[in-house]
């Protein structure tokens, strides 16, 4: 009997649960748009790399990736916390902030990425 009282306001934290989680799995594009610092890969054996390469998301879901003086663009899309970048593959989206972006690749390496191009 007690269940039964109960059950309308289990199922309303179960909703809100839910909801609460569903948007922490979710990434709004805008929030990816602009220029990144992709400045360190970390291996999932420990090891990591520098790297100097600046990101620039247009809002064409255009990615334009410059290194030096060598410049390759794109496509991306961005679905929930999926990243999609057609010449480098898939991603978990772990972290977007204001100023910083952490991707997951499929083999397990985390990409590091700061607002802002690369000095």
């Amino acid at each position: 009997m007690l269940l039964m009282k109960l059950a309308p306001a289990l199922l309303t934290v179960a909703l809100v649960a839910a909801s609460a989680h569903s948007w922490a799995d979710y990434f709004v594009e805008r929030d990816l748009h602009g220029s990144w610092c992709f400045h360190t890969k970390e291996y999932p054996d420990g090891n990591q790399s520098n790297e100097k390469v600046s990101y620039h998301f247009g809002v064409d879901q255009q990615l334009r990736m410059t290194e030096f003086t060598y410049e390759t663009r794109s496509a991306y899309s961005l679905r929930g916390s999926r990243l999609k970048i057609d010449k480098i593959g898939r991603f978990d989206v772990l972290q977007l902030t204001p100023s910083q972006l952490l991707l997951k690749h499929r083999n397990g390496s985390l990409l590091h990425l700061k607002r802002g191009r690369c000095q």
